[in-house]
């Protein structure tokens, strides 16, 4: 590194630079168990992230023309300055000015979605995971053996096999497609509402005080609210805890794997 400038570094096998504040790297390359980490005001230019190979931008932290392959693991946050790139399908990327778009997770990736910032099409693979704080918003994201915890405001995500979104409390999903082999969890004061629930797909949550759930599935519509479960499709590993002093009508959809429980 001369002048506060690394050039040409290729980083492997538990290899790691960081590069803070006033300083920039330049052309690094960082293959399989290697890990490139940018602080705040500080800079990478031009990074190829292979596979097995880790990129943690942090907040104004700067990376711009970065070359992501399908197990290139992005960690960054919707706080960095400005990330930008092309995923090995040849979609460019970016995170600026509080909006991430067309984000690709896998393999460790992860893309913290901060309060009054925004995501659109993220895509989460396996091994990776979106996190949407409270007054965050995401919208589009597609979760195909990764997973999405909302905090905040989820817009139509679309589930697929290995795929979780899982609404903590005060969360909320709004118009969320599970396919088969997806799972939508739902906690206590979660909220989730036009479910598109299709054939394989698993639903689990519980009666809890706050939950408030519809949807459609193939036998009709579905809905929990005010301690009401009605016409829940369990499937696939979906279950429905039923507690005590709530009621589930019209829940007989129980498929092998999963089921209704009751608590007290």
């Amino acid at each position: 590194m001369t002048g506060g400038r690394a050039e040409h570094v290729v980083l492997e096998n538990t290899g790691e630079l960081t590069v803070v504040a006033q300083t920039s790297a330049v052309d690094t390359i960082v293959d399989a168990g290697g890990k490139l980490i940018v602080h705040e005001e500080a800079v990478a230019y031009t990074t190829r992230l292979n596979n097995g190979g880790t990129l943690d931008v942090r907040e104004k932290g700067s990376a711009t023309g970065i070359q992501q392959s399908s197990q290139g693991a992005l960690v960054a946050t919707t706080r960095a300055t400005r990330v930008t790139g092309t995923r090995a399908d040849g979609v460019a990327f970016s995170i600026e000015q509080g909006a991430a778009n067309n984000i690709l997770l896998a393999n460790g990736g992860v893309l913290t979605v901060e309060s009054d910032t925004s995501s659109d099409k993220t895509q989460v693979n396996t091994g990776g995971r979106e996190i949407v704080k409270t007054k965050a918003t995401a919208t589009g994201t597609t979760l195909t053996g990764g997973e999405q915890i909302v905090e905040g405001v989820a817009n139509e995500t679309t589930i697929n096999d290995g795929g979780i979104q899982t609404v903590s409390a005060n969360g909320e999903a709004i118009k969320t497609k599970i396919n088969e082999g997806g799972t939508l969890t739902v906690n206590d004061n979660g909220k989730a509402t036009d479910i598109v629930q299709n054939s394989g797909a698993a639903l689990q949550t519980s009666t809890a005080n706050g939950i408030e759930i519809s949807g459609t599935h193939q036998y009709g519509t579905f809905s929990i609210a005010g301690n009401l479960a009605t016409n829940m499709l369990l499937e696939n590993g979906g279950n429905l805890l039923v507690l005590a002093g709530t009621e589930a009508r019209d829940s007989g959809n129980a498929k092998p794997g999963s089921g209704l429980r009751h608590k007290g």
